[in-house]
């Protein structure tokens, strides 16, 4: 039971470095609204009012943009934000808002959390491990079944080759 316990403990504890690692890396590059936006940045905050609406999302959601190469993702439940990465451009950025804009409509961040908390108790189980990666994968499926269901069939090409590029 002590290694038990010691092992959560160092599992917790790495789960919130890596968190406030995060926070520090992505926390400084919000776009807000100002007078000094680009027309660029002025334009998804646009289309993200405008997603919002048609999501039926009435709680305020941040719109990030980093320089990191990696997909875009949503974080937060409370707060929710979306981040664009620099695998963005205009011609795929509603695309990838519409598919983070459904994971927070769906609460996937919250049911992630969730597993995770259950994950840390649970942590020498193997079959933890797979029941999370398999829920990641299926909120990442129902997503993008989701978004799809909604576009036509030249948008659908052009969504796919975008999931394409991004893994």
């Amino acid at each position: 039971l002590l290694i038990w316990g010691a092992l959560l403990f160092a599992f917790f504890c790495h789960n919130l470095w890596c968190f406030c690692r995060f926070r520090c890396q992505f926390g400084h590059d919000a776009i807000k609204n100002g007078h000094s936006l680009s027309a660029h940045r002025q334009n998804y905050l646009n289309l993200l009012s405008k997603l919002q609406l048609e999501f039926d999302l009435s709680f305020p959601i941040r719109l990030y943009e980093c320089d990191a190469v990696i997909s875009p993702f949503t974080c937060g439940y409370l707060h929710p934000a979306v981040f664009l990465t620099a695998l963005i451009d205009d011609t795929s950025a509603e695309l990838a808002m519409r598919h983070e804009l459904q994971h927070i409509r769906n609460r996937d961040f919250l049911f992630r959390t969730i597993a995770a908390l259950l994950l840390v108790v649970h942590c020498l189980n193997p079959f933890a491990y797979l029941f999370f990666r398999e829920l990641m994968q299926v909120q990442e499926l129902n997503c993008d079944a989701c978004v799809l269901s909604q576009l036509s069939s030249a948008e659908r090409r052009k969504y796919g080759h975008m999931i394409i590029d991004f893994s």
